[in-house]
């Protein structure tokens, strides 16, 4: 018996967690994948629902549930229909910039610098502020 395993008087053997897992919900799960879908298309530029879901191993109701959700949260945005294939056109979806910020602050000696960074980690704004410095003899 391993690591990780126990057996019962039936003989069946039940997973126990290691010390210092922790179990998930399906909140959480839910989060995983999303930020599991977000990162493939930050790292793709942009992809199809049906690429998603091979790349993931999700089925492709659960691909399509989580990008719908991320599309009404402003998450993504939808392209132009991909035609020439057979069957219905493929979308692909790609980061909003407008989707979320993030900041940067730098705070050196003698100067500081603030960036706006969008979702697609594009600059937005920036501002430097130069300080002097004192001659210590005060």
């Amino acid at each position: 018996m391993g690591e990780g395993a126990s057996f019962l008087d039936t003989g069946e053997a039940v997973a126990m967690a290691s010390p210092g897992s922790r179990g998930t919900n399906q909140a959480g799960v839910r989060l995983y994948n999303e930020r599991l879908i977000l990162s493939l298309i930050r790292r793709h530029r942009s992809l199809a629902k049906v690429e998603i879901a091979r790349l993931t191993g999700l089925s492709t109701q659960t691909t399509t549930v989580i990008i719908n959700r991320l599309e009404a949260d402003g998450l993504l945005i939808p392209g132009e229909p991909q035609r020439g294939r057979v069957g219905q056109p493929s979308v692909p979806y790609s980061l909003n910039p407008d989707g979320a910020f993030g900041l940067g602050l730098m705070i050196g000696r003698r100067s500081s610098d603030l960036v706006l960074m969008d979702f697609t980690a594009g600059i937005s704004r920036s501002a430097k502020a130069r300080m002097s410095c004192g001659t210590g003899n005060g």
